[in-house]
């Protein structure tokens, strides 16, 4: 019997082939009907959908005739900006303190990573115990011990009030674009989920940087916020697009 060892070409291949699979089939296939879908009418009945063609129609709808839908693609633009914001400069300054060498610097950088790991549906519970607009709520019972809030004053964290109501030019604003008190909180509540992912892909690409360009800048004259510019940021801008 004549064997032949695989090349590492076909092992990648081999190895990377179910994963392609599994997102073909759970992402891509259902992102593909979801697309025919929108070119048809939709009507529900007993053990599926009927289909009637409309072609552009939907989307003549929806982009000239539906206010309802430029007020989400607003309010989807302010919570990407928002939290794309928060996100990558909590998970810059973050990275860049713990790639400096401290004592317990192992432990930290595991216990960043547990709201990455816990999955979503927990999450969402999570934030929903502590967002909760009455006494058993964690966030107003913490505000009540702290004194910040009355006994008999509860918070409804995932209201519909807009920001600045006392500002007329803001809450004009705030208006328009359909943000709320509800989604601040869950663009908080998402900080949390995905600031450690981000630390950590940043805290990887900073350790690829050898501590000799450091010693140089440092010898050139550079301090610290010098070397901020001069070194990480650059270096780790591929993972942050």
């Amino acid at each position: 019997m004549i064997t032949r060892e695989m090349s590492s070409r076909q092992l990648l291949i081999f190895l990377i082939l179910p994963a392609v699979i599994i997102i073909l089939l759970v992402i891509i296939g259902p992102i593909f009907f979801a697309f025919t879908l929108s070119f048809n009418e939709a009507t529900p009945r007993l053990g599926g959908i009927d289909l009637h063609w409309r072609g552009l129609l939907n989307y003549i709808h929806f982009f000239f005739q539906n206010a309802q839908f430029w007020l989400s693609v607003r309010v989807t633009l302010y919570f990407t900006i928002v939290s794309l914001i928060i996100e990558l400069t909590l998970g810059t300054g973050i990275a860049l303190v713990l790639n400096k060498k401290f004592i317990g610097r192992g432990f930290v950088r595991a216990i960043i990573l547990i709201p990455w790991a816990v999955p979503t549906v927990v999450n969402a519970r999570l934030w929903e115990w502590i967002y909760a607009g009455s006494s058993f709520g964690a966030l107003n019972g913490l505000l009540k011990v702290l004194g910040v809030l009355a006994k008999d004053n509860n918070i409804v964290w995932l209201g519909f009030d807009i920001p600045f109501a006392g500002v007329p030019v803001l809450s004009s604003f705030f208006s328009w674009m359909g943000v709320s008190r509800a989604l601040n909180m869950i663009i908080l509540a998402d900080t949390w989920k995905v600031t450690p992912l981000v630390i950590f892909l940043l805290l990887a690409d900073l350790q690829q940087i050898p501590g000799s360009l450091y010693e140089v800048a440092s010898i050139d004259g550079a301090n610290s916020w010098r070397n901020f510019g001069l070194l990480p940021i650059p270096t780790s801008s591929r993972y942050s697009w």
